[in-house]
């Protein structure tokens, strides 16, 4: 059972930027986000430009220059709400607009509070020479830098910025902080980055820390995000025989790379459904979690539907498939 409370844009707008409890702050600024998300993709589906609404950027501005928010509560509430939570708020999932409302509402952030978001990200910096700590105050500090360095990221010219606290970073934080926004800029500044942190990573023989460099590269959405997916599979690191390292690159890109793997032309569904056929031989448990990414196939439009029905039918039609796959996917044909 879901609790839904009939609060206005306005009332929304107004606890996000001043209650004093800092989890009914979070809450009423996740609401509004999601109101304003799922608004531009309306906007997007008839064809109309969104426009962000000046109340929502107030808030977000209000909440930014807070003084005396917790810093990590900060960036939760400044970071938008994802497309698996919209998408459930959709009686039909449009993965186009939704995606294409969250580009939007995320550049739009940065360009009405660039200098307030600059302004943030330098005086987050760590001081000069500091030592790394764990402390409550440095952790939300480089939450919250990493948040602003996000939106920055979508604003022309700012891979330089990506680049630069990439190379000062004292930590893993500030180094992944600064390559994810990296990776979904193409250009020198994202391959020199992406090579040094994996040369890092092998030298060290740091496994888990080659996982999240595979794994920030397929969730990148890109132009030719498919095919930097499939040169992934061949990359030297790359072993499918390791399950955390094929998940890191396959179920990635299925999961949390939407606007790719629900590209119009079929293109990422076929591409799953080819590795699910191939890994269910070597690991049916591995196989058949990744199957479950078609799961939701019923609540897209027809053309989606067909299209990725058609890829479980041809996966259950696959000879000698294991048990655990062959339930997955008749459980999600039913």
């Amino acid at each position: 059972m879901k609790l839904a409370l009939e609060r206005s844009d306005a009332e929304l707008a107004f606890l996000a930027a001043n209650d004093l409890d800092e989890f009914n702050r979070w809450d009423a600024s996740q609401t509004l986000a999601s109101r304003v998300l799922l608004a531009a993709a309306a906007t997007l589906q008839k064809g109309g430009t969104p426009e962000l609404p000046s109340s929502f950027v107030d808030a977000f501005r209000a909440t930014l220059q807070a003084s005396s928010l917790d810093m990590s509560l900060k960036a939760e509430a400044l970071t938008l709400p994802g497309f698996s939570t919209l998408a459930q708020e959709m009686s039909v999932i449009d993965p186009d607009a939704l995606c294409g409302a969250l580009r939007v509402t995320r550049k739009g952030l940065a360009e009405a509070l660039r200098p307030e978001l600059e302004a943030a990200y330098a005086d987050l910096a760590p001081p000069a020479g500091a030592a790394f700590d764990t402390t409550t105050a440095s952790v939300g500090r480089r939450a919250l830098r990493n948040v602003c360095l996000a939106y920055l990221s979508k604003l022309d010219g700012n891979d330089a910025v990506c680049k630069a606290q990439f190379e000062a970073a004292t930590c893993m934080t500030e180094s992944v902080g600064a390559l994810g926004p990296l990776a979904t800029l193409p250009g020198a500044a994202r391959d020199a980055c992406l090579s040094t942190f994996y040369e890092k990573a092998k030298a060290n023989n740091e496994g888990l820390v080659i996982n999240k460099w595979f794994a920030m590269q397929a969730a990148a959405d890109v132009p030719g995000a498919l095919d930097n997916v499939k040169a992934l599979l061949n990359h030297e690191a790359f072993d499918a025989s390791n399950p955390n390292r094929y998940r890191s690159v396959v179920n990635t890109f299925a999961g949390a790379n939407p606007a790719q793997f629900h590209a119009a032309d079929g293109s990422g569904y076929k591409f799953v459904a080819d590795e699910t056929i191939a890994m269910d031989g070597r690991n049916p448990q591995v196989a058949a979690r990744l199957a479950g990414s078609f799961n939701q196939w019923k609540k897209f439009d027809a053309k989606r539907q067909a299209l990725m029905k058609e890829q479980l039918e041809r996966i259950k039609a696959h000879e000698g498939l294991s048990k655990d796959s062959f339930e997955i996917v008749s459980r999600a044909l039913k």
